[in-house]
């Protein structure tokens, strides 16, 4: 396998849209504002969506919006843009999560990480117990093909 170089990607992957060499980076850091202010994303549904999906989703809006990159500002701007864009219940959860410490001191990939964890979805012990409880070794299965 060949090695990759930094910025490199492999076929079939994504651009990485953190990469201050992205194509669509912001080039002129004077127009970096305004894009940000511009920047619209629909709020995140914790009933209906994937927090997966949509965080994927936010990141590509990001790419597309010229708005990609590593830089502390950049990134700054992605914890900002995606705190805005969750919605006011989402909020309060991240807020409560960190407190007492100030959203302004905690990094992106921190919040991202944290809203993967709590919004994951999780396996119901008692429905596994059902689950289980219900398995049967059929007349046809040796031991072996039943575990």
């Amino acid at each position: 396998m060949p090695k990759q170089t930094k910025g490199s990607r492999r076929s079939g992957e994504g651009p990485d849209l953190n990469s201050s060499n992205a194509e669509n980076s912001c080039v002129d850091a004077s127009q970096f504002p305004e894009k940000v202010s511009k920047f619209k994303f629909p709020e995140f549904n914790k009933d209906s969506d994937d927090f997966r999906y949509y965080l994927q989703r936010f990141e590509l809006e990001i790419y597309v919006a010229g708005l990609s990159g590593d830089q502390p500002h950049h990134l700054t701007a992605h914890r900002n843009l995606l705190l805005k864009s969750v919605g006011p219940d989402v909020y309060k959860i991240v807020v409560d999560q960190f407190y007492p410490a100030s959203l302004f001191n905690i990094d992106y990939d921190e919040v991202k990480k944290f809203l993967k964890q709590h919004f994951a979805p999780t396996t119901s012990y008692l429905a596994e117990r059902v689950h289980f409880q219900h398995t049967y070794q059929s007349s046809n299965e040796s031991y072996g093909q039943w575990q």
